[in-house]
């Protein structure tokens, strides 16, 4: 595990212990998620969201191990999504610029 992933984990999962095993939650989903790995077409992702940024992991297979990969980016209502939250127009504008940061 690299300093940076331990850094993400920590972020994410608070302290952990050593560099080498996982934090429990995920220790947990992996084994969980790996049985079904090998039946999908797309990896297996677990999006965790905390301080206006998310953290997703995917599940790749690779021969005989999993491979988890870590993606750490900034957390922001989609746009696309304004207008099923029962909104008025105008409001659902205003709304749109503030999730943008204007």
């Amino acid at each position: 595990m690299t300093p940076g992933v331990h850094r993400l984990l920590e972020k994410y999962f608070g302290r952990m212990a050593g560099n080498e095993r996982l934090p429990d939650p995920l220790m947990r989903w992996v084994t969980c998620r790996s049985a079904m790995l090998s039946r999908l077409e797309v990896p297996e992702t677990l999006v965790i969201r905390k301080h206006g940024t998310q953290l997703a992991i995917k599940m790749f297979p690779d021969h005989h191990r999993i491979v988890l990969l870590l993606e750490e980016e900034p957390w922001t209502v989609k746009r696309q999504a304004i207008p099923g939250m029962g909104l008025s127009a105008r409001e659902s504008e205003i709304l749109g610029w503030v999730a943008e940061g204007k």
